[in-house]
């Protein structure tokens, strides 16, 4: 098992479902609403935390996203680490390729 809290885990696997939502079989907006759907569920695992400081003079709002990009960095290093062995290249190229694909 990953090193991550439930939190994490669940955020993860919230991700997990949007990214399967994207099936190319269907619309656009099908894929639009499925993938909607998926996210709202972050809500529902508190993979984002929100707090509110009220001072005299100005409100502070702080976001806290440790859950969300926790369960997000397991989640990339696991498919990474995969797809390195697959291919029987390092992590590191891998990250190269991924980088250039982003870049593209």
């Amino acid at each position: 098992m990953a090193d991550i809290n439930e939190i994490g885990r669940l955020a993860a696997n919230v991700l997990i479902d949007a990214v399967s939502a994207y099936d190319t079989e269907l619309s656009e907006q099908s894929k639009s609403e499925m993938m909607t759907l998926a996210l709202e569920r972050l809500s529902d695992v508190e993979a984002i935390g929100v707090s509110v400081d009220e001072g005299e003079e100005e409100v502070e709002i702080h976001v806290n996203l440790d859950n969300l990009v926790g369960g997000t960095i397991v989640s990339i290093h696991w498919l990474i680490s995969e797809l390195a062995e697959a291919r029987g290249t390092s992590t590191e190229q891998v990250i190269s390729q991924l980088r250039e694909h982003l870049e593209a």
